[in-house]
């Protein structure tokens, strides 16, 4: 989940969310996770493009969570994609 607690606690009961892909297309916005950070067993890549709203139901279990390094080169992206 890339949002915040707030919105996640709130009454939408949405999250927001990025795909990750275990293919290396090459794309700038994509950031690589090396196994085993965030609970990976491949070399996958945040698709930083690839933002969406998903229900909480749809998420069965926590698989695990990303470096504090990691995270900020997703947000790092995620601002130039939305020029924020």
């Amino acid at each position: 989940m890339v949002s915040v607690d707030l919105f996640n606690q709130g009454a939408a009961v949405l999250v927001v969310v990025l795909s990750i892909t275990s293919k290396s297309k090459g794309v700038p916005l994509h950031v690589e996770v090396d196994p085993p950070e965030g609970g990976l067993t491949l070399k996958s890549f945040i698709k930083c493009e690839d933002v969406r709203s998903v229900s909480k139901e749809r998420l069965l279990h926590k698989l695990g969570a990303v470096s504090p390094v990691t995270l900020a080169d997703v947000m790092d992206r995620l601002r130039i994609l939305l020029d924020l």
